[in-house]
C-alpha cells in the first residue's frame, strides 16, 4: 500500500520478481518513488504514430498512389511507436528493413512523409516533444553543362574552318 501526497491509499499488487526479501524492499522503495513523482506530473495524451498517420491522411485531400503505399509502409514498422518515442535510431532502423538499397533520395523521400505526419502530429496536440529527424546527405552531382569560359576554350580548339560551323 502506498500513501500518496493527497493523503489516499492506493494497493498496488505488483510482483517484484526479486528471490531475497531485502531485495524486494529495495525494488519496493524504488517503485514507490517512481508512482509518486508519476502522481505528481500532470497527465499528458500520448499519440500513438497510427493515430496521427489516420489524422494525416485524413487532412489531405488528395493522395498519389505512392504516397499512399509510402504511408502504409510507414504505419506498419512505427504503428508500435508512440510519435515521441521515434528517432534517428528508430528509423535507421527502417530504413535497414524496408529501404536496404535505396538511394539518399529515395529514402529522403519516405523521411519526408514521416517528418509530415510527425509535425502534423504536432499541430493538432502542441504539447507533445519530438525528436528530430535527420535526411540523408545526397551527394551534389557532377557539373552537366559547360561554363562560358569552358565552351570559349572548346570552340578555340577546333580547327578555323569548322568554327563558323559551331556558333
Amino acid at each position: 500500500t502506498i500513501r500518496l501526497p493527497n493523503g489516499t491509499s492506493v494497493r498496488i499488487r505488483e510482483s517484484t520478481g526479486c528471490i531475497t526479501r531485502d531485495a524486494a524492499k529495495i525494488y519496493q522503495g524504488q517503485r514507490e518513488k517512481e508512482l509518486i513523482e508519476s502522481f505528481n506530473q500532470p497527465e499528458k495524451e500520448v499519440v500513438s504514430f497510427s493515430q496521427a498517420c489516420l489524422d494525416y491522411v485524413s487532412m489531405k485531400s488528395n493522395m498519389s498512389e505512392v504516397d499512399i503505399h509510402t504511408t502504409d509502409r510507414l504505419n506498419a514498422f512505427f504503428g508500435k511507436y508512440n510519435v515521441s518515442q521515434i528517432d534517428n535510431d528508430i528509423c535507421k532502423d527502417f530504413c535497414t528493413l524496408f529501404l536496404p538499397k535505396a538511394a539518399p533520395s529515395t529514402i529522403n523521400r519516405n523521411l519526408g512523409i514521416l517528418i509530415a505526419i510527425l509535425n502534423n502530429a504536432k499541430v493538432s496536440k502542441p504539447y507533445i516533444v519530438l525528436n528530430t529527424i535527420q535526411k540523408r546527405k545526397i551527394v551534389k552531382p557532377k557539373p552537366r553543362y559547360l561554363t562560358p569560359r569552358q565552351a570559349e576554350e572548346l570552340i578555340n580548339g577546333y580547327h578555323p574552318t569548322l568554327r563558323p560551323l559551331i556558333y
